[in-house]
């Protein structure tokens, strides 16, 4: 369901019936204080340049407050989904490890490629680029 359009109380109502979809538990009755913002007029959060600093990380100064989102500092460091899941990692291996319970959680971080190699490998398809633009240029496709 869109929140855009439906009021402050309908949306919390909207967001604890999808909460119950995977956490049955979750009653109405059981929040004791809301404080929602619908965000309505703020801007998208994007990556920009210079932004890292300002980008949490999951653990924080509040010795019991934990932050995940596609919005948090991980490798991945790109506003998407893969982000939000990776904080999310991040922020339940730091609940773990505070409360010194259970198995590490494992964040697998991939291999980045050298910087020369993939510089080298565009400088050898630039051929084969300039071919194909020529190509379609002559072809009219």
């Amino acid at each position: 369901m869109p929140l855009v359009p439906i009021s402050g109380d309908e949306a919390i109502h909207a967001l604890v019936t999808e909460l119950q979809r995977f956490l049955p538990v979750v009653r109405m009755e059981y929040v004791s204080r809301v404080f929602f913002q619908s965000h309505r007029t703020e801007p998208l959060f994007m990556n920009e340049a210079g932004i890292w600093p300002n980008r949490p990380a999951a653990t924080t100064e509040i010795p019991n407050l934990f932050l995940a989102g596609d919005y948090c500092r991980s490798h991945v460091d790109l506003v998407s989904m893969e982000s939000a899941v990776t904080t999310g990692l991040h922020a339940a291996e730091a609940v773990r490890a505070r409360l010194g319970i259970g198995s590490p959680v494992a964040v697998h971080e991939p291999t980045e490629w050298p910087r020369w190699l993939l510089v080298l490998g565009r400088m050898g398809l630039l051929p084969a680029a300039g071919a194909a633009k020529l190509w379609s240029r002559l072809t009219g496709s």
